[in-house]
C-alpha cells in the first residue's frame, strides 16, 4: 500500500495522502526515510492483537480486524484536519472502510495487491471484469518499491536499521542467507528451535527476521547470524552480501525475492504457500524444498539435521549437490541482485524484473517456464563476475523472438508511457478532477 501511495504522489504535486496505521505499526514504519513529504501518517489505537503474537491466534486476529478497527477509523476520519478526504483507498478485505466511505459520500477504491495485472497480457480478462462488475479497473502492474533502491544515499530509520544493514555491509559477497517465515501464520516453538539449531550447525551466515522471538533466538543462534524483529526486506534482499532466501513462500516475498534475483529455500506453512512453493521448485526451478506438504501429518517437524544439510549445500557456491538450482542461477548472482549506484547494475536488476514478472498476473494459469528459467540463457552462473554485468545484460536480453514476446510486452507496460503508468495517471487525474465514478 505504501508503495502505491508513493507512486500516486509522484504523478501529481497537489495530492496529499493520509496513511492510516495502528500505533504499533507507526512505530515500525513511521520513520521511513523514503516517505515523501506529501504522505503523512495518522494512527488509530492498537485494537487488534500485536504483530508479535497475532500468529498464535490467527482467527482471533482476523475477527479483530473485521470488527474492531472500523469505529476508531471512522472517528479518525471525522477528525482529520482539512482538506477533507476526496477518496479512501483500502485493502480489499477491510469492508468497514467501504461502509465509512459510503456513509460520508466519499468514493472508495479497493486495492488488490495479490495480482500484478498487466493490461496487454490480461486485456480479455480485464474487459470481462469491467463488463460484469460495472466498475472501473486500473491494472497497474507490480508495486515493488524498486524506485527507492535507486537512491544511493544511506539514511537509517532507526538504530536497528543501523545494526542489520551495517552488519550486512561487513559480510562477504553472497554469503548471507536471509530468513523470513512471515508474521501472519504461526510456526511452532519446537520447529523454530529446529530451524535455529540447523542454521547454527550449518555454519552459514544468516539474517533472520522473527517478530516476537528476537531475544530468545538471538541467544540460540550465537555469533554466526543476526536476528532482527523487522527489516526493509527488499533492501536486504538486494544487498550484495545476501545470496539466498529461506522463505515461507508468501506471494509478496516471492515477488521481492524474484526481483532481487535470489534462489529460494522454501518452507511453506499453509494455504496458497504450498502451490507457491511448487512454482518456485518445480516450474521455475529457482529453489529447493525444505518442508514438504504432508496431509497425513501437518504438524511434522523438519529436523535440524535436514535444515543444516540443505542450508550448507544451498549456500556453497562450489557445491554440485544441487544441480537443479545451480544450473538455473545465471541471474541469481549478486551482480544482479546487489545494491549499487552504478547504472548498469541497477538496469540489470530491472531487466530481470521485467522478464520475470509476466508470471505474476494470474497464479492459477500455467506459467511459461522461459519467463523465469534463467538456465535457458546458457552457461554456468558462476562464470559471471562483477565486471561482466554489461555482457550479462546483453546475453539476458538476447532471446529469440519466440521467447521475447512477454518480455517486450512487460517492458512496454512498465516503461514511461506504458499502460501501467498510464493507468496510474488516469486514476490520479480522475481523482484530482473529481471524475472518479464509483457505484
Amino acid at each position: 500500500m505504501m508503495n502505491l501511495c508513493k507512486q500516486l504522489v509522484s504523478k501529481n504535486d497537489t495530492i496529499l495522502i493520509t496513511f492510516v496505521v495502528t500505533e504499533e505499526w507507526f512505530g515500525l514504519i513511521g520513520s521511513d526515510p523514503n516517505k515523501p513529504d506529501r504522505i503523512r501518517f495518522a494512527t488509530i489505537p492498537n485494537v487488534i492483537p500485536s504483530e508479535m503474537v497475532r500468529s498464535k491466534d490467527l482467527l482471533g486476529f482476523m475477527e479483530a480486524v473485521a470488527t474492531k478497527m472500523g469505529a476508531p477509523f471512522e472517528r479518525l476520519l471525522d477528525q482529520l484536519e482539512p482538506p477533507s478526504p476526496s477518496l479512501i483507498v483500502t485493502d480489499t478485505f477491510l469492508l468497514w472502510a467501504f461502509d465509512a466511505g459510503n456513509q460520508r459520500n466519499i468514493p472508495v477504491a479497493s486495492f488488490w495487491p495479490l495480482s500484478a495485472l498487466a493490461f496487454s497480457l490480461e486485456s480479455q480478462v480485464i474487459d470481462a471484469l469491467k463488463r460484469n462488475l460495472s466498475k472501473q479497473i486500473y491494472p497497474i502492474g507490480p508495486a515493488i518499491p524498486y524506485f527507492d533502491l535507486g537512491d544511493s544515499s544511506t539514511t537509517f530509520a532507526s538504530d536497528e536499521d543501523v545494526n542489520y544493514l551495517r552488519w550486512l555491509d561487513f559480510q562477504p559477497c553472497g554469503s548471507v542467507l536471509y530468513v523470513s517465515l512471515g508474521s501472519f501464520l504461526p510456526v511452532s516453538s519446537a520447529q523454530m528451535e529446529e530451524i535455529a539449531a540447523g542454521l547454527c550447525e550449518s555454519g552459514v551466515r544468516f539474517l533472520w527476521v522473527a517478530r516476537g522471538e528476537t531475544e530468545r533466538l538471538s541467544k540460540v543462534c550465537g555469533g554466526k547470524g543476526l536476528v532482527a524483529r523487522w527489516c526493509d526486506q527488499l533492501r536486504v534482499l538486494c544487498h550484495p552480501s545476501v545470496g539466498g532466501f529461506l522463505s515461507h513462500c508468501g506471494w509478496n516475498s516471492i515477488c521481492e525475492g524474484v526481483f532481487a534475483g535470489l534462489p529460494f529455500l522454501t518452507f511453506p506453512i499453509a494455504v496458497d504457500q504450498f502451490p507457491n512453493c511448487k512454482l518456485i521448485v518445480e516450474d521455475w526451478k529457482i529453489g529447493l524444498r525444505v518442508k514438504e506438504f504432508m496431509v497425513e501429518n501437518m504438524a511434522y517437524l523438519v529436523t535440524r539435521e535436514k535444515i543444516s544439510g540443505l542450508v550448507t549445500r544451498f549456500m556453497d557456491l562450489e557445491s554440485n549437490e544441487c544441480p537443479a538450482v545451480t544450473s538455473e542461477r545465471v541471474l541469481c548472482h549478486p551482480s544482479v541482485g546487489g545494491l549499487w549506484p552504478e547504472r548498469v547494475e541497477f538496469q540489470a536488476r530491472r531487466c530481470f524484473c521485467k522478464c520475470a514478472f509476466p508470471c505474476l498476473p494470474n497464479r492459477c494459469r500455467l506459467t511459461p517456464k522461459h519467463q523465469v528459467n534463467s538456465g535457458r540463457l546458457g552457461g554456468d552462473w558462476r562464470s559471471y563476475k562483477r565486471g561482466n554485468q554489461g555482457g550479462l545484460v546483453q546475453k539476458f536480453m538476447d532471446l529469440d523472438s519466440s521467447e521475447s514476446w512477454s518480455r517486450e510486452i512487460c517492458e512496454q507496460e512498465i516503461s514511461k508511457g506504458g499502460s501501467s503508468e498510464t493507468h496510474i495517471k488516469t486514476f490520479v487525474n480522475s481523482l484530482c478532477y473529481g471524475t472518479l465514478a464509483f457505484s
